[in-house]
């Protein structure tokens, strides 16, 4: 690093390098567990150990999306050859079984229109897919990634994701050890790539993931489905979902990793993650409560969601941003003002988001008001009689299919 800022204007904008890229990015992955308490101390031993430390360093950008998506990560390391790298538990109470796995190189360059490229790729997902599906893991996870060093072309990105998916799609046949049916247990994959894996002098520092079911059929990305359908779908599969989008997060390094925005000095009072804030309720009471989310800054103001220190009571708060917050948000997002308990969730334009949102608000409400909610809805005799857990998910979907309507179907 030091070597780099003698050689680049490091207070400008200097062009991305690999080394740099995945100095920072490493990094971040081990704050993130830190934050949230997730951080083995097993894991770290192997990081310091030189034959152990590439798998482990995968690993740990696999852990830390799991451990922003709030799971309690157990290290499975050295109990048996049919351990997982990890278990993460979920706050839904399943336990997921994490395997993370990492090409070493390529003896065929990246080419899409090369039969030996393709050839390679998929018997290296066939084999990792068929190891994995060995151990016979239950809530399997496998995580793969390509380390293709290559930059790929914008165009042939879908064109490389569609035939991974495929890969994906044909290894569902293979059978494994001497199991009644012989097929291999269903799994979650995820299969990712980072340039600078693979070649740390790169300068693309381009990034890619798929997340596909295996042998899971009601998770097949390439569906179209109705909304009403892809909701269901969604709440199925809502923990990986949420790990999907975490690891987004991993990704998307900020430029100071205890969110103090760039340009503002240490003893300067920022609008932070955790401070206290005193506010006027509706009613013009006084109150005070603690920054939990600052969830869309835009111009020289921010919407912050404050917790009301006595009771659960939540606001939402537009707060005034100094001239260096608001510059510092403009480039960076909500990052710079600290890190909530998870990645920040646009609802915008996106129906699923919407829903999720729903969910989150009626998850407040009491049962009388979600059943005068769905008033003058025609099925209304039957959904005032769900209980209230059933009713929060009609009450959800229902809103959600009025604010995306006229659109009748979708992907899951």
């Amino acid at each position: 690093m030091n070597d780099y800022q003698k050689l680049h204007d490091t207070m400008g904008a200097p062009r991305p390098i690999g080394y740099v890229s995945s100095f920072f990015q490493f990094a971040y992955a081990l704050y993130l567990m830190e934050h949230n308490d997730q951080l083995p101390k097993s894991l770290i031993s192997r990081l310091r150990q030189p034959s152990h430390f590439f798998p482990a360093a995968y690993e740990t950008l696999v852990a830390a999306a799991f451990a922003l998506a709030g799971a309690k990560i157990k290290d499975a390391v050295a109990k048996s050859d049919k351990a997982p790298e990890f278990w993460a538990t979920m706050s839904s109470g399943r336990t997921y079984a994490v395997e993370a796995k990492r090409k070493n190189a390529w003896k065929n360059a990246y080419d899409l229109k090369s039969d030996a490229f393709k050839r390679e790729l998929r018997s290296w997902l066939r084999d990792k897919i068929y190891d994995a599906s060995a151990k016979n893991l239950l809530h399997a996870v496998y995580w793969f990634e390509l380390s293709i060093g290559s930059e790929i072309p914008s165009g042939e990105q879908l064109e490389l994701q569609a035939l991974i998916q495929g890969y994906i799609r044909e290894a569902e046949s293979i059978t494994v050890g001497k199991k009644a049916n012989g097929l291999s247990v269903p799994a979650y994959v995820f299969v990712t790539n980072h340039t600078h894996f693979a070649d740390e002098e790169d300068l693309t520092i381009q990034r890619m993931m798929v997340l596909e079911g295996f042998r899971i059929d009601d998770f097949r990305t390439e569906d179209f489905v109705s909304l009403e359908e892809a909701m269901e779908r969604r709440d199925n599969h809502r923990d990986m979902i949420w790990v999907y989008q975490c690891f987004l997060e991993v990704e998307a390094v900020p430029s100071t990793f205890d969110g103090t925005p760039p340009g503002i000095g240490e003893t300067a009072e920022t609008l932070r993650i955790g401070k206290t804030l005193r506010y006027r309720r509706a009613d013009g009471s006084a109150a005070e409560g603690k920054i939990e989310d600052i969830v869309a800054p835009l111009g020289n103001a921010a919407m912050v969601i404050v917790k009301n220190a006595v009771g659960e009571e939540r606001v939402m708060l537009q707060v005034p941003l100094t001239t260096e917050e608001a510059r510092a948000a403009a480039v960076y997002g909500a990052a710079v003002f600290g890190k909530p308990e998870g990645p920040f969730r646009d609802y915008r334009d996106d129906v699923f988001g919407i829903y999720d949102r729903f969910l989150e608000i009626f998850s407040s409400y009491p049962r009388e008001s979600l059943v005068s909610l769905l008033q003058g809805h025609p099925d209304y005799e039957e959904l005032s009689g769900l209980d209230s857990g059933k009713l929060r998910i009609r009450a959800a979907r229902e809103f959600t299919k009025s604010a995306a309507a006229p659109s009748p179907t979708c992907r899951p």
